[in-house]
């Protein structure tokens, strides 16, 4: 059951009647809600697009009929379907109006703010009684305390997270949470990567069921195929039950990868930072939505860092998938 706290009613303080109030409690919520109500409106301006050419296709097919002077009641479904289209187009405006009403409020107030930082959204003061500083310090703190504890509900609520999971040694971990596991980029990326002798990193094999070691060597890149036989891996030596083990290997005792290449691994290419396997993220519950997608509360499976995930609709036309995949990069 949900109730509502009647005392925030109470708490007017500095608040001017329809005014936005922008301050450092505030401001990550205006910032979000400036995003959203940018793509709502991208989707929405994208919608009203497609009305307005099937309105047009709509007239053009009656017009067609008309001068062909057929059965004017086989015309009925199309104008039947021109005032579908017309009611349709106009919702769709009047959700651009509010939506650049709402925009150009916020953007109004980010810019009015600038580079400068937002205002306290409280003003505390020392008590005007004469304690003593270890009182005065404690009651300050505990002041502190209690306003935190009750506007926590309101701009950071409480979200439930995945149970912390326990960590286990790098080369424990599997292939797709390697550092140096770039998974399926191209053979023609790879050499870019790789600058030094000795570079290195593994990759998927485009097109097969393959592991491939690409390794630096005398100034030319230099793939090898990690074969497996009875889950075991290798390439030329000891055989490993896991890619990790057998790189783990192959880095501490510095042994040749091949008696014919005399390749030596020294250093592992990291793979960017924002490049993550499905597999190393645990969603948890759901936590939003929006136009792109629906966004959930999770932890990478590496660290536990507890994470927002936001996720990518199939259908969004393809230039809204490249904004979305912009602002992840």
């Amino acid at each position: 059951m949900v109730t509502f706290d009647t005392s925030l009613l109470e708490e007017t303080d500095n608040l001017q009647e329809e005014e936005l109030q922008l301050n450092d409690l505030t401001i990550e919520n205006v910032q979000h809600t400036l995003t959203s109500a940018e793509e709502e409106l991208a989707v929405v301006m994208e919608t009203v697009n497609l009305k307005q050419e099937a309105i047009r296709q709509i007239k053009v097919e009656i017009a067609c009929e008309e001068r062909s002077k057929g059965d004017l009641m086989s015309l009925l479904p199309k104008y039947q379907s021109l005032q579908d289209a017309v009611l349709q187009h106009n919702i769709s405006m009047c959700s651009r109006v509010k939506l650049q009403g709402q925009r150009d409020i916020l953007k109004k107030k980010m810019s009015e703010l600038g580079a400068r930082d937002p205002p306290p959204a409280l003003h505390l003061q020392d008590d005007g009684q004469s304690i003593c500083s270890i009182d005065r310090e404690s009651g300050i703190n505990q002041t502190l305390e209690n306003i935190k504890n009750h506007i926590s509900g309101i701009f950071r609520p409480k979200i439930s997270l995945p149970p912390l999971l326990p960590l286990v040694p790098e080369v424990q971990k599997p292939l797709s949470q390697q550092h140096w596991y770039h998974g399926a980029i191209p053979r023609t990326e790879v050499q870019g990567l790789l600058i030094n002798n000795g570079d290195f990193l593994v990759r998927e094999s485009q097109g097969k069921q393959e592991y491939v070691l690409s390794v630096l060597w005398d100034g030319q890149p230099r793939h090898f195929i990690i074969q497996c036989v009875d889950n075991l891996y290798r390439l030329e030596g000891e055989a490993f039950p896991t890619i990790p083990l057998l790189i783990d290997n192959f880095l501490k005792t510095k042994q040749v990868v091949t008696k014919k290449s005399g390749v030596i691994l020294s250093r592992a290419i990291v793979k960017d930072k924002w490049v993550l396997e499905h597999e190393e993220v645990i969603l948890g519950e759901r936590i939003g939505r929006g136009n792109f997608g629906e966004v959930f509360s999770g932890r990478l499976l590496a660290d536990n860092t507890p994470v927002a995930v936001k996720t990518c609709r199939e259908t969004l036309p393809p230039d809204l998938k490249d904004k979305f995949l912009s602002e992840a990069r």
